[in-house]
């Protein structure tokens, strides 16, 4: 399955507004893409100017993804394409500056040009007033998409001289779907799916070669906490912090995370949850060593403990420690 169709799986309302736009000669000379993080606002951007500047689309307006213009837009390398992203905590004024020089010529090699603003409600009010000079004034042949996490923190001026697109949150069955077409693996793609509902950070861990190793980890640790408690605090030094590192915060914090993923899908197995995308080793794991309090308990603790990680804490002491707790979790004052 190709990027058209995984959007359109994804973003139906979305794709099927931008083709017949294309097809009927309708599109606007300016959009507003809006929706929560990972919702493929930025990949139907790319994609709108594949469908804008591709000479071989198909007979429903979707581009063929196979010639110069589709390649070079996908790798980031078309001359007629401009993408301005957030430099630091903002967009610039010198940013638009340069975007404004560029609506001022011709493409280099057609007449059109497409500029995508991306995190649009971090311009600087100069910078987004520059931007509304441009598009107020639109020249032919040149097409502005802006995406936003937050529609809320754009101008008001800026959103009334846009076409408005809304996209929807990902379900987590499209985006296992998603994740299936692009090569990755069943058993790992419902791990993921349970673990974050943003498009491209899901596609980021199931291309990370790593995520399998970590997940394996994680388990071990499950199994280890099954099997014999007092071997989990020889593990935690010959496995989890041989994988995960006594100084990387960001990889110990990710590990915890799928740990807690993991005992989430226990839990709702023990509630009684039915769920077609539950975690397949659930099936075969012990689930009556810890009670459903204890549970709560424990998910709480490893908040606590990323927390604690966050704030600098030293890595192995904390996690000692709350290994402790974790394998006796009546210190954790459940009852």
């Amino acid at each position: 399955m190709g990027k058209y169709e995984n959007l359109k799986e994804m973003q139906p309302y979305v794709i099927q507004l931008l083709t017949n736009s294309l097809r009927k000669n309708r599109l606007s000379h300016a959009y507003l893409f809006y929706g929560n993080k990972g919702t493929g606002k930025l990949d139907c951007a790319f994609l709108l100017a594949q469908m804008f500047l591709c000479g071989q689309k198909t007979n429903e307006g979707h581009p063929c993804g196979q010639c110069i213009n589709c390649t070079r837009i996908y790798s980031g390398n078309h001359p007629d394409v401009h993408v301005v992203m957030p430099d630091g905590t903002s967009i610039k004024t010198e940013q638009m500056q340069f975007l404004q020089k560029e609506y001022a010529y011709s493409g280099m090699e057609s007449d059109k040009k497409v500029f995508i603003i991306k995190d649009c409600d971090m311009m600087t009010v100069q910078a987004a007033n520059r931007m509304l000079k441009t598009i107020e004034e639109p020249l032919p042949g040149m097409l502005t998409i802006f995406t936003t996490n937050r529609k809320s923190a754009v101008l008001s001026t800026i959103q009334s001289r846009t076409q408005q697109v809304s996209f929807r949150e990902n379900s987590r069955h499209q985006l296992l779907n998603f994740l299936t077409t692009e090569g990755i693996s069943m058993h790992l793609a419902k791990v993921i799916v349970n673990m974050t509902t943003d498009l491209n950070e899901a596609l980021q861990f199931g291309q990370d070669p790593s995520f399998a190793d970590s997940y394996a980890v994680v388990l071990k640790l499950y199994e280890t906490l099954e099997t014999n408690k007092m071997m989990a605090f020889i593990w935690l030094h010959t496995e989890w912090l041989t994988h995960f590192g006594t100084k990387d915060r960001d990889k110990n914090i990710f590990g915890l995370s799928l740990f807690s993923v993991l005992l989430k899908s226990i839990l709702l197995k023990k509630l009684g949850y039915a769920d077609d995308l539950q975690i397949e080793e659930i099936a075969n794991i012990n689930l009556m060593i810890y009670h459903e309090t204890e549970l709560f308990a424990i998910l709480d603790e490893i908040q606590l403990v990323q927390n604690k990680i966050r704030q600098n804490f030293n890595i192995q002491i904390t996690l000692e420690l709350s290994l402790i707790h974790i394998s006796e979790p009546t210190r954790l004052d459940v009852i």
